[in-house]
């Protein structure tokens, strides 16, 4: 599902030419070339006849129906089809391990993974030859290039080892994202955004969330490359964010709001914390501050992300599960995000394995930090004065505190980190 993911964001018409993404297609369209009229879902679901014509071997479809749940009469319940218009059509979903299917068709592993990749390319191309693509909502949103630029910068991490070619292939995409941002919708002189671009720069100043979004994205990115220039990049975004967002009026106040202060034509300035359909512009802004602040060992902005988290502690309290990314901040408030440093050569053992290592799994708590090596750290080394006392050339492996760091082996650190906050 990662890859499929990742595949759609990174080819088109979701990938632009220009290097963004643009933002989504239609949920409804034309059936086929002959019908005029628009249907919900129109361009991904089946019938069962259609199925079987698409993939054309009896077998093949006889095997994937029970693998996507493809029914003669349809998958789809009345319930969830208020408008009827899913009547005796299938949406692909799986429902079968592949393990499970092979067993049950006489396959081995191989050869029922084989199947899948067949049947899908068979069914793409017949679904471009036969239906009218959704039409596109072309405009390139700097908050959700951001979603997308650190999702496809995790994605290229976790598979570095597994799939390289997807890895590079989805690690090219998230920084063509970046650097067209930069390129087009980002002043240097006075470091803010642009909202939108669409056949060139819109004329509306960025929202908070373009701008938290946005650094979160710089942050995995860094993560995955090791190229201090996309935090050198996020630390400028923040200090913007903070300048023309923050809510700075008293103690007792705080978090960000959703648009500038000089935005025209706002009557109110609200603040945006509940996580909806895309997580909240304060949850990933006190979390990038934290993620910040373990970086760049700045307590200035892990000390603001505890206050954005205080901002909105009586709603937490009254509401806990419509805050689910500040409730993450406050654990990181009680036991902070802690630098996991890597410096030494590229063809070290001990760099290598707590790489591969930290890669691939889930860390709340604590952020990568890489020096020496095919890293770029000078600006990060000036920027975080801890890290200019490490030697960058020694192959070690440290959790730092504070302003103190213990070595640690990279064949221990799963185990440390297993079932902590880190």
């Amino acid at each position: 599902m990662v890859h499929d993911i990742a595949t759609y964001l990174t080819s088109p018409p979701i990938h632009s030419s220009n290097g963004g993404f643009h933002a989504s297609e239609d949920a409804d369209s034309a059936p086929s070339a002959s019908e005029k009229e628009h249907k919900e879902g129109a361009f991904y679901v089946w019938s069962h006849s259609e199925f079987g014509k698409a993939l054309g071997d009896e077998k093949l479809a006889e095997i994937l129906a029970k693998y996507w749940n493809v029914k003669p009469n349809g998958n789809v319940s009345p319930k969830h089809d208020i408008q009827g218009e899913l009547k005796g059509l299938n949406t692909l979903c799986v429902t079968s391990s592949i393990s499970d299917l092979a067993q049950q068709f006489g396959l081995s592993k191989h050869d029922a993974e084989s199947a899948i990749q067949t049947g899908r390319q068979r069914l793409s191309d017949w679904r471009d030859q036969h239906r009218p693509r959704p039409l596109l909502d072309d405009k390139i949103v700097v908050s959700w290039n951001g979603l997308a630029i650190g999702g496809l910068a995790r994605t290229s991490a976790a598979l570095k080892e597994s799939d390289t070619q997807a890895s590079k292939k989805y690690l090219e995409a998230a920084i063509l994202a970046a650097n067209f941002i930069r390129k087009e919708l980002y002043d240097s002189e006075s470091q803010t955004l642009r909202r939108v671009y669409r056949e060139g720069p819109g004329a509306t100043a960025g929202f908070a969330d373009d701008y938290a979004f946005l650094i979160s994205g710089l942050i995995d990115l860094y993560e995955a490359t090791f190229d201090d220039s996309y935090l050198q990049w996020a630390d400028e975004l923040q200090q913007s964010q903070i300048k023309h967002f923050a809510d700075n009026e008293s103690e007792t106040r705080g978090g960000f709001f959703g648009t500038p202060a000089h935005a025209p034509d706002i009557l109110i300035r609200s603040k945006d914390a509940m996580d909806n359909a895309e997580p909240s512009a304060n949850g990933v802004s006190a979390t990038n501050l934290f993620k910040l602040s373990s970086l760049l060992d700045d307590s200035r902005y892990s000390s603001l992300a505890k206050r954005t988290a205080k901002a909105f502690e009586v709603e937490m309290v009254q509401h806990p599960g419509l805050f689910t990314g500040l409730m993450g901040v406050i654990v990181n408030s009680q036991l902070d995000v802690k630098p996991i440093v890597i410096s030494g050569t590229e063809s070290s053992s001990e760099v290598q394995g707590a790489l591969k290592q930290l890669q691939q799994m889930v860390r709340p708590g604590s952020t990568v930090v890489r020096l020496g090596g095919d890293s770029k750290s000078d600006w990060l080394r000036q920027r975080n004065e801890l890290l200019s006392s490490i030697d960058q050339n020694k192959d070690m492996v440290q959790i730092c505190e504070g302003t103190s760091c213990k070595l640690v082996k990279a064949a221990e650190l799963r185990e440390l980190l297993k079932g902590t906050h880190l």
